[in-house]
């Protein structure tokens, strides 16, 4: 079966706000989400560490697989956030983490210490779980060769790579070029058939730009797992959680 995760961060209004202050519990969805056909839940950082203590046991208990997506700093070491992310990974049980690298575009990144500081994050997590780098834009790894540079830093089976479902063929062969073999996870988010504007919108949109990328991966030999991650902005998570649940049933009919 293929792992189609529901990322909760695609259901919430207050992802971008100043404090990233939930508003609902993911614990409300999880039987939802089992149920309509998602594999797991990719689940945001502060879905987690700002609960209350009942919503972090309730998400503990939940009987789904989980990612975590952390935005923890790679730039600077923190043991006390770094054991909190830790902490939280292992209530859950997380099968892998993501994670990025610093930003690019504000200073010259010290590389060695963020591989450095990212060695101490993975000692802190269970054996089982598999770190993903999000290879997202305005960071180091942006560029695939310079990501593919960092990448053979770093163990094969503990390190995967995570792309973007929405981009251009040109660049895609550029990240298979420098770690094909790393990419086990794909974002999955519309903003229409140019990847332009700043809405998201649903991906059955009749273009079939959604269908080519994903022929596109799997003609590439990817064979790894899909996360909802941003859907069409509404105003309550019960609203963005129909979008969720329409795009990953479209997903399933072009990835199986």
């Amino acid at each position: 079966m293929k792992e189609i995760y529901l990322g909760t961060v695609s259901m919430e209004k207050n992802r971008w706000e100043p404090g990233r202050v939930p508003t609902f519990n993911v614990s409300d969805f999880v039987n939802k989400a089992k149920e309509d056909g998602f594999y797991g839940i990719e689940l945001w950082q502060y879905h987690y560490t700002l609960a209350s203590d009942e919503e972090k046991a309730k998400l503990a208990a939940a009987d789904i697989p989980f990612f975590f997506n952390t935005y923890i700093s790679l730039e600077k070491y923190d043991e006390k956030t770094y054991k909190e992310i830790a902490d939280a990974v292992k209530a859950v049980k997380a099968k892998g983490v993501k994670f990025n690298f610093g930003h690019s575009y504000d200073c010259i990144p010290d590389i060695p210490k963020q591989l450095e500081n990212l060695k101490k994050l993975t000692d802190m997590m269970p054996d089982y779980t598999k770190m993903l780098c999000e290879c997202h834009a305005n960071t180091v790894m942006e560029v695939p060769e310079t990501a593919g540079e960092i990448f053979a830093k770093l163990d094969k089976e503990r390190y995967g790579a995570i792309i973007h479902l929405s981009t251009d063929i040109e660049f895609a062969d550029r990240c298979y070029a420098a770690y094909g073999d790393r990419i086990c996870h794909i974002h999955c988010a519309y903003k229409g058939a140019e990847t332009s504007g700043t809405g998201f919108k649903a991906m059955n949109d009749g273009t079939g730009y959604v269908e080519n990328m994903i022929n596109y991966y799997v003609g590439k030999g990817f064979d790894g797992s899909l996360a909802v991650e941003f859907v069409k902005f509404e105003d309550t998570a019960e609203a963005h959680y129909v979008h969720a649940v329409e795009d990953m049933k479209y997903l399933k009919t072009l990835y199986k």
